[in-house]
């Protein structure tokens, strides 16, 4: 896979510190979550299927958990301090759209726990959908 074909990588803040407020986001079960929390280090299927680990923009979130999540309420959304992450992040096309202008931040690498600021219970309406995008709660430190 060419994973840069059309892709960005976002660069760690300068000294300034101007993208040290960069988050994104990652829907995950509370239960593959809460394996590997205390390991420091987050591996998704994905990770080892597609070679990344999908993650979202805020704008992005709801419409990636409408689509792949619908009716699922055993969910949690890690926030992520991108400038923490000690893997690369690349923002790319969706594979099943190479041509859309819309950028989705793929993280090419585990996740250092340590970059995750906030675990949030994330619950679908009575109906599956989701509507509200959560706040972060009382930050979970791994």
């Amino acid at each position: 896979m060419d994973h840069n074909r059309g892709a960005e990588q976002w660069e760690r803040p300068d000294s300034t510190g101007n993208a040290a407020e960069h988050i994104i986001f990652h829907i995950a079960t509370r239960q593959v979550w809460a394996q590997a929390a205390p390991t420091g280090c987050y591996r998704p299927t994905s990770l080892e299927q597609e070679g990344f680990i999908h993650c979202s923009t805020a704008t992005q979130l709801l419409g990636v958990a409408n689509r792949f999540y619908r009716g699922q309420f055993d969910l949690v959304v890690l926030t992520v301090a991108a400038d923490r992450v000690t893997a690369p992040i690349v923002y790319e096309a969706p594979a099943e759209d190479r041509t859309s202008a819309e950028r989705f931040p793929h993280l090419y690498g585990s996740l250092n726990t340590d970059a995750v600021v906030a675990v949030t219970p994330f619950l679908p309406a009575g109906d599956g959908s989701f509507t509200t995008v959560p706040g972060p709660s009382v930050p979970d430190r791994c």
